[in-house]
Order: structure tokens, then sequence, then C-alpha cells
């Protein structure tokens, strides 16, 4: 009998061992480069999202900025024609105050004329008149 267990030991296929250890390798490996290569996948996909996560972030940029540049020349012009009409109105109440002193019998020295007149007048928080 020990002649024929040892014949049938030769006939076993000659990748396996006694315990199955080839097997379990190549399942291993098998394993192993599916797994790199959902790996690949997996990095090649964030790469793209990352991409065009960038371009559209540049996008984005450009618009700001340009609504940034619209927005800042229209604040500089609104605070031109403020401050047009904040000395339109102090030269204005400034004539008038001007006229009622006179007109009441107020006297100041030499009448002048108002426009040789150097009067800088606190007409608004952040702008001054010179008249």
């Amino acid at each position: 009998m020990s002649d024929e267990s040892a014949g049938e030991d030769d006939d076993r296929d000659p990748d396996l061992d006694g315990d199955g250890e080839e097997i379990d390798e190549e399942a291993k490996q098998k394993k192993r480069r599916e797994r790199l290569e959902q790996n690949r996948i997996s990095a090649r996909e964030s790469r793209k999202r990352k991409k065009n996560m960038i371009e559209e972030l540049q996008r984005t940029v450009i618009t700001l900025s340009r609504e940034h540049k619209e927005l800042s020349q229209r604040n500089d012009t609104l605070k031109q024609q403020l401050m047009e009409l904040s000395q339109k109105v102090c030269k204005q109440s400034l004539r008038e105050c001007f006229f009622a002193q006179v007109s009441v019998g107020i006297e100041t020295a030499q009448p002048m004329a108002l426009d040789s007149w150097l009067v800088v007048l606190p007409c608004h928080d952040r702008f001054s008149v010179t008249i």
C-alpha cells in the first residue's frame, strides 16, 4: 500500500501545494491586480473631478473680478455725483444764508461778490465745499 500511496502523491497537480497555498497565492495576486486597477480608475476620476473643479473656480474668479471692477467704477461714479451734489447744496445754503442776513439788516463788512469769498463749509461728514 505504501507504493500505491506514493504513486498517488505523484499524480497531484503541480500547482497545488499540499494545503492549496498556490491557489491562495494566485487568488491574492488576482485580488491585488483588481484592487490596483480600481485604484487607478478611482485616481483618474479624482484627477478629472479636480481638474473640472479648478476650471470652474477659474471661471468664477474671472466673473467675480469683472463684477468687482464694474461695481468699483459704479461706486466711484456715485461718489463723484454725491460730492458734486453736496457742493451744490452747500453753496446754495450759503447763498441763502448770506441773502437772509442782508435782507434782515445784519451789517457785515463791505459787501463783496459771493464768488470772491473763500469759505470752507463742513457740509457733509466726509466732504467740505470751497466757495
